[in-house]
């Protein structure tokens, strides 16, 4: 998609978008909606993805029918969000937004437009929306292309323009600034001059967020293409600088030259960023966007080179710190800031006996900090993987020598339940001896763990069941 050529709709792409399982129960919904009198049209992105000679992933729907009609129109609706004029509808395993054309009723904080009211008029809906290549309609059954502000020109452009004053609609609402950052790296674009000036004039802005839209809209960044050039915008309009402090400090932190002729940390972050490949989840992106965001507090030069001692222990605690600004969910948080706080024992390998090898190859989480260490190896120029590839192989070699143990099919509370016994040694000896059954494959299952426990381990029999 990202250097693809915005064209007229043709023939291909609609029957392509058509047959397919998403566009062809898409297609029902317009029809449904248009033969209960009301107007209905595909909007926004998946009419930015066919100009672009893509089928659309999802599908959203646009139309003049208010959120009671569309609930009562299909079976399965969710309208947790029907107040926003926003109803989820289910159609054969697939799920569509169904929003009623809206306009800005007033003008928000900048957290977001304080209310909206629903309008008759799809002009109006095109004009609250905030950039022209996503107030693009397409009516599948008329085959009509609605485009009142000029959103094909803008794509063929790859043009990202505001639809009205870029400073008003920002203060409406400070996401539309990530939103204009990440849509411009989405379609490998550019800036209309005002949109440029605009994130720059509003950065400030963007602390009125809160943290969980912040958060959210950053993952898609890392999550979609050209991270790398979102996060470069980010540093030239000025937001990271609020946004992000920890990582803002990373520009113009030197490096040791021979090792790293990439250039400094924050040269290094983002060819990190540039190296993602499908297998690296959002946990693992965040991570390499975060590892050495603790070199700036660490900088030091001895007397043969630039060192960063203890960088990665210091990245941990910063990265906690500001994934708590951002409101990321504790369980993510803790896991991210682990992958920070451990991107560096890689190097102590060597010096590791099996046992304490095993304690990390076993982690549920070492998986992702492989990951992270073939990153911070693509990270750096030049990029040498000969570590890596031997800890691979060790790695392998250690799992087949030891096989990872079967989990336990019942744990303390099934056995107390079952045998109605109160916490305590024998519950312990119980389990001992199932999980040694286990081992010896006489039980494989829930249920066969339930029956030897009930022939067994009753009424004294436990220690006999152990020898």
């Amino acid at each position: 998609m990202l250097h693809t050529v915005a064209v007229p709709l043709t023939m291909e792409i609609i029957n392509r978008t058509l047959r397919s399982a998403c566009g062809t129960q898409a297609y029902h919904i317009v029809e449904k909606l248009m033969d209960a009198g009301y107007d209905a049209w595909w909007v926004g992105g998946c009419v930015r993805d066919m100009l672009l000679d893509e089928i659309p992933a999802d599908i959203d729907i646009a139309t003049s029918a208010p959120p009671r009609k569309v609930c009562r129109t299909f079976a399965k609706t969710d309208e947790s969000n029907a107040r926003y004029g926003a109803v989820l509808v289910s159609e054969h395993g697939h799920v569509f937004e169904v929003t009623t054309f809206r306009k800005d009723h007033s003008a928000g904080d900048g957290r977001h437009p304080e209310s909206v009211k629903f309008t008759l008029d799809k002009a109006e809906d095109a004009q609250r929306r905030d950039f022209t290549v996503n107030a693009l309609y397409w009516n599948p059954i008329t085959r009509e292309l609605y485009d009142p502000h000029g959103g094909e020109r803008d794509l063929r452009e790859h043009l990202i323009r505001f639809i009205g004053d870029p400073v008003e609609r920002i203060r409406q609402d400070a996401l539309r600034m990530l939103r204009a950052v990440r849509f411009r790296a989405l379609i490998g674009g550019q800036y209309h001059p005002d949109t440029f000036d605009a994130l720059h004039t509003c950065a400030r802005q963007i602390m009125i967020l809160s943290g969980m839209r912040r958060f959210t809209e950053l993952t898609k960044m890392l999550m979609g293409p050209n991270p790398d050039r979102a996060f470069e915008d980010l540093w030239e309009t000025d937001i990271i600088e609020d946004l992000m402090p920890e990582l803002h400090a990373c520009k113009g932190v030197a490096q040791p030259k021979a090792p790293h002729k990439e250039g400094d940390v924050w040269d290094h972050t983002m060819q990190a960023l540039r190296s993602f490949t499908t297998d690296h989840g959002a946990d693992a992106r965040w991570a390499a966007l975060l590892h050495d965001i603790g070199k700036p507090e660490t900088f030091a030069i001895d007397d043969d080179r630039i060192r960063f001692n203890e960088h990665a222990s210091v990245g941990g605690t910063l990265a906690q710190k500001a994934l708590n600004r951002l409101q990321c969910p504790a369980r993510q948080r803790d896991k991210i800031v682990w992958l920070v706080k451990h991107h560096m024992m890689m190097g102590t390998f060597r010096e590791l006996d099996d046992e304490r090898k095993g304690n990390w190859y076993y982690h549920p989480w070492f998986i992702e900090l492989l990951q992270i260490f073939w990153l911070d190896i693509a990270a750096t120029t030049p990029s040498d993987f000969s570590f890596y590839e031997e800890i691979i192989a060790d790695y392998n070699r250690y799992l087949d020598a030891h096989p990872l143990p079967p989990r336990q099919l019942l744990d303390g509370n099934d056995v107390m339940e079952l045998l109605g016994l109160p916490p305590g040694e024998k519950v312990g000896k119980i389990l001992h001896s199932l999980y040694a059954a286990q081992l010896r494959g006489e039980v494989s299952t829930k249920e066969e763990a339930r029956a030897f426990i009930l022939s067994h381990c009753t009424d004294g029999q436990t220690e006999q069941s152990e020898a």
